[in-house]
């Protein structure tokens, strides 16, 4: 039995997207992506995430799973590996 995850992608350019778990590690709430700031925060209880996954700022002590990602610019195809 495998559990799902619910994505965030972000396009950082032309031909690069990250793809990143949106549920957060502190509590299961969605992070959202702030498109200013360039990194996922927590609406919930405030952590904040970079687009590597990693913790900015807690209360969350693990990082966002990370996918990696496979993107083809002619086909405008975005794969993402589970």
């Amino acid at each position: 039995h495998t559990q799902l995850d619910t994505l965030v992608v972000v396009r950082t350019s032309p031909t690069t997207l990250v793809a990143l778990s949106s549920i957060c590690t502190h509590q299961g709430c969605e992070v959202r992506y702030d498109r200013t700031g360039k990194v996922l925060n927590c609406p919930c209880h405030g952590s904040r995430f970079s687009l590597a996954g990693s913790v900015l700022r807690g209360p969350a002590a693990s990082p966002l799973k990370k996918y990696m990602t496979q993107f083809d610019q002619g086909m405008n195809v975005l794969t993402i590996m589970l």
